[in-house]
Order: C-alpha cells, then structure tokens, then sequence
C-alpha cells in the first residue's frame, strides 16, 4: 500500500496515462485493492481508509469527463470515509453502492458505482491529493512520537446531513447491506455447529442467477464454456478470417508491381489518390515482408518463396490473438561506423484484422489509425532494445518534402552509405524504397480545390458533381490496395539522384533514360496536377 499511496507514484501513473489516452483521459476505471487484515477485520475500514482514498485520487486525476469509476469497498462506517465518498458524488452525475451476487453474502464487501463525471473536479482533486500528501508527513512524525496524528473526518457530518438525498441513500444502503450480513452469518454460524441438519441446505442458485442476469443484460448468447479453435494450421485460421473479403492465400504470395520505368508513371493520373511510405533495408537472413497472421499464441509469416506459413523467430515481438497484418521485420539504428547500435524492429504497413476487429473495408486513414491505437492501448511503443511502430504515410504530392528529410549515414560493416529516414528518440532506418498505395478505387479521382484548398471527389467516367466527402463506394479496400500497390525499389547507384534536386535533370532528359529519379518523378506529378 505504500507505493501505491506514494505521491511521485501517483503523479507518474496520472502522466502515463494522459500521454498515452492524448491528454483526454479515460472512458473506464475499475479499483479492486485490498490487503489482508486477518484478526482485525473488525478495523477493516480503518485500515484500508488510505488506499481508498488514493483509488478515489487516482481516478479523478485519469477520467475523461463523462467517464465511469467503480471501486471495491467494505463497510461505510467512518465519518473519513463517508467524507470520501461525499467528495466524490459532488464530482459525478450518478452514484450507487451495490452488492453483486457473486460477493460473498457474508462479508461486508460493496462496491461503489460513480457515472458520467463533471466538469471542474480540480479543486476536490488537489484537496484529496493534499490529505494524502498530509498523511505521509503524519507517517513519519508519527514514527518517533506516541502521539498519532490522522483525519477522522474530510467533510462535517453536519454538511453531509445537510444533503438529505445523499445521507439517507447512505444510511439506507449500510442498514440494508448490514442485515444481509447479520442474516448470512448466522446462516453460517448454524451450519458449522450442525452440518448434518438437514433444514441447512446448500444454496445451489449459483447458475439459475447467471442465467437470469445473462438474460437480463442481453448476453444470454455468450458460451457456457470455452470454445477452443477448430483450426489446426495457420492457412485454415487465415481463410476463415479472410473469406468473405475474398482474400486467400495465392494473394498473399503476390508480391507487388515494380515502378521502374518512367512509362508506369503515367498509372497515377490522380496523385492526390496515393499515398506513400518507406520500405527499409534489412541484412539479415531473416529479413521478412508480407502477411503476418497469430495463431494459437504465436505469429505466423506467409513465405512468398516456398508458399507456407512459417512461424516467426522474434521473441520481443507480441500480438493480440486474431490479428492478421500486412508489416515488415526490420532494423533500427542509432549513431553511426563502429558506435553503431542496432535493435531488431516491426514495422506496421497496413492493418487488415486487429484482436477480431475487421478492417479490411475501412480506408486506408482508418487501418493506419485503428493500428496506432492498437499500439498504444498494449504499450507496444518502440523501446531501448525493440521497436514497433505503425509505419507513417505521406500523400504523394509532398514527395518532394520526404526528400528532404532523407540523409547520408554511414553504417557499421557496409562499404557504402546509405539512406536514413529519422524516426524517434535518434533512431533511424535504411531506406531501400517507397511503397506507393492508392486510397480510392477505379473509377474515382481525387483533386486540391484552388478555390478552398480542401480535397474534392469525382467519378471519372460519370458526369456526377464532385464532393469534399469522400464516397463510401471509393475507398479502396485492404485486399484491393495489397494487390495493387507499386514498389518503387532503389538501387545503390541511384542514391546521388535521390539526394540530388538538379533542375538540369529535367524530365523529358529522364524519361529518354528511362529511369524514375526524384527530379523525374516529382517533374510528373507538377504535369498532371497543373491546371488545364
């Protein structure tokens, strides 16, 4: 209890949260703590008063307004706690004090329900924030003296009799919760001096509740027992995932279209449909690109060459169950030459099914959200010795920009350097490439508008008016983009014209040499978007 009651662990725990929910806070949160208090269970409430109000604190100091906050209590005797629990009905819409059927009848076990919070509960936050800072110098005055100083009460009774709604609701639950224990008791009490009497019969209501409470609260469909997997191999869980979207595995084993000739850019006609993102170098044996599956606790990888399943060597890397993606095992480095440091990484190009969520019909904006937020609610986030991380994506007419964030490193065991793209806390990554990805189906386009700057929809082939919201029947779906996306692979001997703006290189002089260069491709998208 004292590193949970700790002040600097209870400002860590509030930072960690709010940076990882975007400083809005949470929808939920559930406090079960406790400690045993075998032969005082009659200062039950004495004892844990200080826990209770640091998961009171703590909720306050994580809950999003609007948000619910459910905590294990036992009895509500005590002026400090029933202070407490007035400080946090000021703080919420709606309370209850409830005993689930599933506590044991004769423990005084509750729980407090407080829903939907309010505004402005700063001022009752820093109050209980500061009593519990008040405790911790009681604690250690208290260790060299007799006297012991504490809080018996928060609020004066008075006050909180005031509030003739809250009082009684209190006053009501202790005595109502209070005589169901008495009755349990002496039920329990008759049982252990005569075990045999037959008019002391086991209450076998167990199930009969269940069912009545499933019912009521519409889950009467959920399984009675654990249904375990009928697939016996990768392949079998993939296509039962994937069927209906008609994606099987011949599609994984289709690799991509290479963009290397000047000709195959005239495939984007639309270029504010594409999107792209880097492809990095890995020279490791074990370097993998392609369909990554989870199958009965483990993570599986479509191997385009002997088309099969093949499980994944990378202990670090954890995936919830029923996940299908599209990713890469990589590198990561740090400094460079001899100094070098190099971590093992996966990277998220698309995701397809993440924990059962299917996403294979959302836009690609959605995939690329919804596995950010995966990340972020596991804390899978890129650490000292492993990085995941949810690959970041441009719209292709901002080539130009990524460019320039490109730069030379020189990497540990390789005779030239190479291209690095930054990524956080000084990592950076090999790139050998960009995947090129479009985020709208045939036959639908996408413009800038000159007159308001946003981007507007059309059906090419239809003489429709154009919209600034894209349509639902445009966007490109998970297995049409997997199939259809371009590799735009970069050789050594190009690096100099990546890194090169030459003007002189103009585009007419690439495509007579028939090779996309950054001058030439960026020369082609200032052709199609200029104004006609």
């Amino acid at each position: 209890m004292v590193i949970f009651c700790d002040q600097k662990n209870l400002v860590s725990f509030r930072n960690y949260v709010l940076n990882n929910a975007s400083r809005n806070g949470v929808h939920v949160v559930l406090a079960d703590g406790g400690f045993s208090v075998a032969g005082r269970e009659s200062q039950q409430e004495l004892l844990l008063k200080r826990l209770i109000l640091c998961q009171f604190v703590c909720s306050l100091s994580v809950l999003r307004k609007g948000g619910n906050f459910m905590c294990k209590l036992f009895d509500i005797y005590s002026e400090f706690v029933a202070g407490l629990i007035y400080l946090m009905y000021r703080c919420f819409k709606q309370f209850a004090i409830i005993k689930p059927n599933t506590s044991r009848p004769a423990n005084s076990e509750r729980y407090i329900v407080f829903k939907s919070k309010l505004d402005n509960c700063e001022i009752i936050e820093n109050f209980l924030f500061k009593i519990n800072c008040s405790l911790d110098s009681f604690a250690s005055s208290n260790s060299s003296s007799d006297l012991k100083e504490d809080f018996h009460e928060l609020i004066p009774l008075e006050i909180i009799k005031e509030d003739h709604a809250f009082y009684n609701y209190l006053l009501e639950s202790n005595n109502t919760l209070g005589k169901r224990q008495i009755h349990f008791l002496s039920k329990e009490r008759a049982f252990a001096m005569d075990p045999k009497n037959p008019n002391l019969q086991i209450d076998n209501r167990k199930n009969s509740l269940r069912r009545k409470c499933l019912s009521q609260w519409g889950l009467w469909k959920i399984p009675t027992r654990i249904q375990m997997s009928t697939h016996s191999t990768p392949e079998q869980k993939f296509e039962s995932l994937m069927n209906e979207h008609n994606i099987n595995t011949s599609k994984c084993a289709f690799l991509y279209y290479d963009l290397n000739e000047m000709k195959q850019l005239n495939m984007i006609k639309y270029p504010y449909n594409y999107y792209f993102t880097t492809l990095t170098e890995n020279r490791d044996s074990d370097s993998q690109r392609g369909i990554f599956l989870t199958f009965k606790g483990s993570i599986y990888h479509f191997d385009t060459s002997s088309n099969q399943w093949k499980i994944v060597k990378l202990d670090k890397l954890k995936l919830p169950e029923d996940t299908c993606l599209y990713g890469e095992i990589t590198s990561e480095f740090k400094g460079e030459g001899t100094s070098q440091k190099k971590i093992p990484a996966f990277h998220i190009i698309d995701s397809c099914i993440l924990g059962g969520v299917n996403l294979c019909r959302r836009s690609l904006e959605e995939r690329v959200q919804m596995g950010e937020k995966m990340l972020k609610a596991l804390s899978l986030q890129p650490s000292s010795n492993f990085s995941i991380r949810m690959k970041k994506y441009y719209s292709l007419p901002a080539i130009e920009s990524y460019f320039e964030e490109l730069e030379m490193k020189e990497c540990k065991g390789m005779r030239k350097e190479r291209l690095g793209l930054s990524m956080d806390q000084d990592y950076y990554v090999i790139v050998s490439g960009l995947l090129i990805c479009s985020k709208l189906k045939a036959p639908f386009g996408s413009n800038r508008s000159n007159s308001t700057d946003k981007i507007y929809y059309f059906n090419y082939k239809s003489n429709s008016a154009s919209v600034f919201k894209c349509p639902p029947e445009a966007v490109m779906d998970f297995a049409t983009n997997y199939t259809e996306r371009l590799n735009w692979k970069w050789q050594n001997n190009q690096i100099m014209d990546l890194l090169s703006d030459d003007q002189s290189t103009s585009y007419s002089t690439a495509r007579n040499s028939n090779k996309i260069t950054r001058r030439s491709i960026i020369d082609h998208l200032n052709q199609v978007l200029k104004p006609k």
